[in-house]
């Protein structure tokens, strides 16, 4: 089974030297939209959240990561051999490390109308 690690950060400060760390212990990273930019224009190998989902990101980005697929890889129970055969069969991956800030969320989405 995979191992994974998900990033899906506002703020970027030091994302690069992280998710390459991860690396060396060997993680796969999954980004999230412009955190997978960032990562892949800084040479950083990830695999983009909606192409593992099969998903398109939606709510202008806003609903990315909730998909059985990422919450079955962080939730399954790992020594209980039921839930793994089920992660196998179902070919997911292992989500061992999550590292997420959210978004301004007053700045960004709750803009006053302009009338």
């Amino acid at each position: 089974m995979n191992k994974y690690a998900l990033i899906s950060v506002s703020d970027k400060s030091k994302i690069v030297e992280f998710a390459s760390s991860l690396i060396s212990n060997n993680y796969q990273i999954l980004a999230t939209g412009n955190t997978a930019k960032l990562l892949v224009k800084s040479g950083v190998e990830c695999i983009e959240i909606s192409e593992y989902t099969s998903s398109p990101e939606v709510f202008d980005g806003r609903v990315k990561t909730l998909h059985p697929k990422i919450f079955s890889g962080i939730l399954f129970r790992r020594e209980v051999e039921e839930d793994v055969s089920q992660m196998e069969a179902l070919g997911y991956g292992s989500i061992d490390i999550v590292c997420v800030n959210l978004y301004p969320f007053k700045q960004e989405f709750c803009r006053e109308k302009v009338h």
